[in-house]
Order: structure tokens, then sequence, then C-alpha cells
């Protein structure tokens, strides 16, 4: 590799060289006056990764701490008792003779598809072992008699069937397990999604309501209204959880503490007004985002396979079916008294109760005792 390796010095020119030895030669006995210029620094960089090194490796907290001599662990060669080391003259130090056969079903699989995994294991112990080695010292088949050995082969071949079976059995019991825990995965984010969507629905509405501020002034404004801290706070988180959540634009995300501190509210004003900012180069969407799993769109050369096309066809018929189911969801939990889009809408301000509130139009949401019905029930009712 030194000596022979030869490769072009640039590109459309014929002129090659061996790049390795020169390297080599270049590193330990610099003739470029750059390289030479750093062999003090060179020094210096071999000072502190020596440091880092030793340092790294007296860390108590690593596993390796143990096996250092300074440790006095008895996993230390220094502190080893003697009659440990005598017993493990000769042994193994790692596990490779197990990976190796791990390694060779591995490849058997790999090469031939068709191999179930007792064949590929079968093929890898007669190779490690030589059973039907024929040369030199015979394996342990060719040491068995003529009726052994067909002995053997027979019984193999009666129970070959049953083996199958076996293999087949444990292969489909193996991918429906895998089926089953895709769809659990693939349930559980679609419930993760229909959350992610209701919680959206109510934040993209709540753009059009007099809680939502759309100016800077206002923000100012709102927050001298409110009479808490804890009032500012969540006004301002779901002014910027109606950009983020409601609109998908996930670009002005933000957190709302740090190293397990809460953010300030003016820290959280300012963002807002950031947000608010940029608001204006972006065109509001049409209705919230809906964040279920589809295909990445790729270009695309000459027409699309009938296969795309159902795809994308299927997918619009899910989306379509995901948000009706996403909006029964919500209305049944509102019946309930679970969440309500008009009290979300509400600005956290209170209006001002004076003469001119008189005559007010409101609406009120309260449980009612129903007993038209055979059996007299509760309900939430609208006043």
């Amino acid at each position: 590799m030194y000596e022979k390796r030869k490769m072009p010095t640039v590109v459309g020119s014929n002129t090659k060289e061996v790049h390795l030895a020169l390297l080599r030669d270049e590193l330990f006995y610099p003739t470029i006056e750059d390289n030479q210029d750093s062999t003090d620094l060179v020094k210096e960089l071999a000072v502190v990764s020596a440091k880092a090194y030793l340092d790294e490796l007296r860390n108590k907290n690593k596993a390796s701490y143990k096996y250092l001599s300074s440790s006095r662990s008895s996993f230390s060669y220094v502190h080893c008792p003697d009659e440990i080391k005598g017993e493990m003259l000769g042994k193994m130090a790692t596990n490779d003779l197990a990976e190796s056969s791990f390694g060779t079903v591995t490849n058997q699989m790999q090469r031939f598809s068709r191999i179930d995994i007792a064949g590929a294991a079968a093929v890898s112990d007669l190779q490690r072992n030589q059973f039907l080695n024929r040369v030199g010292e015979k394996g342990i088949f060719h040491n068995f008699s003529d009726k052994i050995q067909i002995l053997l082969v027979l019984t193999a071949m009666e129970d070959a069937p049953r083996t199958r079976r076996e293999n087949r059995s444990l292969l489909n019991r193996q991918c429906k397990a895998k089926q089953m825990k895709e769809e659990m995965i693939k349930e559980k984010g679609l419930q993760k999604a229909t959350e992610e969507y209701i919680d959206a629905i109510y934040y993209y509405n709540m753009y059009k309501s007099s809680g939502c501020w759309k100016s800077a002034n206002e923000v100012s404004r709102g927050l001298r209204q409110l009479q808490t801290k804890k009032d500012n706070y969540e006004s301002i988180k779901e002014n910027i959880n109606i950009r983020v959540k409601g609109f998908g634009w996930t670009q002005f995300h933000q957190s709302w503490s740090k190293d397990g501190k809460q953010h300030s509210v003016e820290f959280l004003a300012e963002k807002l007004k950031f947000i608010i900012k940029q608001e204006r180069k972006l065109s509001i969407p049409d209705k919230p985002p809906i964040n279920i799993p589809k295909q990445k769109k790729l270009p695309t050369l000459g027409k699309q396979t009938v296969v795309v096309e159902n795809l994308d066809r299927n997918y619009i018929k899910d989306e379509e079916s995901f948000v009706r189911n996403a909006d029964t969801i919500r209305k049944e939990r509102e019946d309930i008294g679970i969440g309500s889009m008009y009290s979300e809408m509400q600005p956290r301000n209170r209006p001002k109760i004076d003469t001119t509130f008189v005559g007010t139009r409101i609406e009120v949401l309260f449980m009612f005792d129903i007993l038209d019905r055979d059996e007299p029930e509760k309900a939430l009712r609208w006043c």
C-alpha cells in the first residue's frame, strides 16, 4: 500500500505518485515549510491530547476505570490474584467464538435467501466443527460406520418435513407479531395525531377571537389589561400556539422554560411580537394542519405509476376519514363538558361591568336535569 499504490497527482494528468508513502514521510520528516513551522504547535497539542486521554481513563464513572492498576481493583492485572490469573491462562479473552457462529448463520441466510434458519444454523455447525471433513483428520460424521451414516441421513430425511413445518409456523408467528406491532404503532400514532388535530382546531378558531393579538401594540395593551402574571403567561402561550399549532408554523416553535427555569413574561412577549411581525410575510392557511403519515413528495420523471396514484388517492380518503373522526370526538367531548370552542375563544381580560353592559347578550353552558325521558338524566345546555 505504501510502496505500490499510485494515484494521479492532478485530475486529467498522467503523472502518478505513491501518495501514502509521501504522506507518511511528510508526517514524520516534514519538508514543507508550513509543516515544519507547526512542530511546536503539534507538541503542545500532543500534551493536551495525552492529558485528555488520561483524564478520560481515570474517570471513576467510566466502566473502564476498574481495569487500571491505579483503581486497585481486582479486575486490573496488577491487583488480580495469582490463582485467578492461573485459571485464566489459555482461555479466550473475547466472545469471538460465539459471535462467529451467528455470523456464519447470517452469511448463509444472506447468500441463500430460500434457506430457513434451522438449515443455516446446521451449515454453520457443520463448517465450524468440520463434521463432514474428508481430508486429514476426518470429521465426526465420517468416523461413524457406514450403517450409522446411512441411519443419520435417513433420520434427517424423516425429520425434515416436521422441521420445515415448525419453521414455517414460527415464521408466520413472527410475521403476525411484527404486523400487530406495526398496527399498534400506527394506531398509537393516529391517536396522537387526532389529539394534536383537535388542539389545532381550537387554536385555529381562536385566531378569529378577541383573545388573539394581531399586532405588537395589542400584545402590550393586552398584557397591561390582565391582572395576574399567570394570565399574562397563559395569554402569550395561547397566542404563540395559535400560530405554531393552529397554523402549523413550526418554525416559530418556542420552549416555555430552559434548564428547569420558566422563561419570563417579558422574554416570551418579545418572541410573540417577532412572530407577529413575521406573520405579515405569510398567508393564513385555510384549515388546521393534519399530521398523519404520508409519503414523501419526490421529483417525478414522466407519468406516475398506478400504485403511486392509488397511494395518493387512499391518503386523501384517510385524511377525510381522519378529519371526520377528530370532529366527532371533539363534539362528543364538548357534549359531556370536556372542552368548549366558545369558552376557548373568550378573551382572558374581564369585560367592564357597568350600565353599558346591561342588555348585552351572553351565553352560558349549564348542566340541566332532563325530566321528559323514561329515566331522568343530566345534560349540558346552552342558555
